[in-house]
């Protein structure tokens, strides 16, 4: 039995789906990182925007996506829950 390089994703056009995905990903993070760089932080304000927790969640996204297209054992893992609560 030979599996391909590539991962056990369903089809050729999964895989590159799911390689938009990550590209998106890449795009979104770098995106919020600039709003963190760029935010003003006002001495009143009631609430801020969690970036890091922002982050944290896409990177834990980008792994589950990788983890899909390569699979490090064949064994379904627990998934870990999203942190959520930006502000």
């Amino acid at each position: 039995m030979t599996f391909h390089s590539g991962g056990y994703a369903a089809s050729a056009h999964e895989r590159e789906q799911l390689s938009l995905v990550q590209q998106q990903l890449d795009t979104i993070e770098r995106l919020a990182a600039r709003a963190k760089v760029a935010r003003t932080s006002e001495p009143n304000e009631r609430y801020r925007f969690d970036y890091s927790r922002l982050i944290q969640d896409i990177q834990r996204i980008r792994h589950g996506v990788q983890g899909y297209l390569s699979p490090s054992r064949a064994q379904p893992r627990d998934p870990a829950e999203f942190i959520g609560d930006y502000r």
